[in-house]
């Protein structure tokens, strides 16, 4: 061997760098609380706005029924003489097998339908009056064949005591 030493170098332990990063258990947990925050926030802010929404609902309501506006509604009397019994429904679907007025019973679903209102074609919206009548307006379904616009401009009356179904208006 030759008179050269050779340097070897030594390995010294040094301390670690600290590591500008977060932990990751510790990023997660600041989310998690975060999001619960929001959910909390949110559902406070909810429940308060649907409080003052319905008293306001309520007292609207109150006033309504208060003059009247549903109260002026009253139930048709004719379907009792085919044997319905109250409260009934309005039942103007429209499908091919099916069209014009029918009147059902809400509790069992048991329907008529009177003779003289499948003449009138598909029917739209309806509305009552304070006697029971029913108010309601021919409307096309899928073609104007059976409904042509000419036939439209009427409002039509079902008679309160007899079911009887007529032009009332030509509009």
């Amino acid at each position: 061997m030759s008179g050269k030493k050779t340097k070897q170098k030594r390995k010294v332990n040094k301390p670690a760098r600290k590591s500008n990063k977060p932990k990751r258990s510790r990023t997660w947990a600041i989310w998690i609380v975060a999001i619960l925050i929001i959910a909390i926030l949110s559902i406070l802010a909810f429940s308060l706005l649907s409080d003052n929404n319905s008293k306001k609902h309520h007292k609207n309501t109150a006033s309504l029924n208060q003059k009247g506006i549903s109260s002026c509604l009253k139930s048709p009397v004719f379907p009792l003489k085919f044997g319905l019994k109250g409260p009934f429904a309005v039942d103007l679907r429209q499908n091919n097998e099916s069209m014009g007025l029918k009147i059902m019973e809400a509790k069992t679903g048991r329907t008529i339908q009177l003779p003289g209102w499948k003449k009138f074609g598909y029917l739209g919206l309806y509305t009552l009056d304070d006697r029971g009548n029913i108010y309601t307006s021919p409307v096309p379904y899928v073609s104007i064949d059976i409904n042509p616009p000419d036939q439209q401009n009427k409002i039509l009356i079902v008679d309160a005591k007899t079911g009887e179904m007529k032009e009332y208006m030509n509009l």
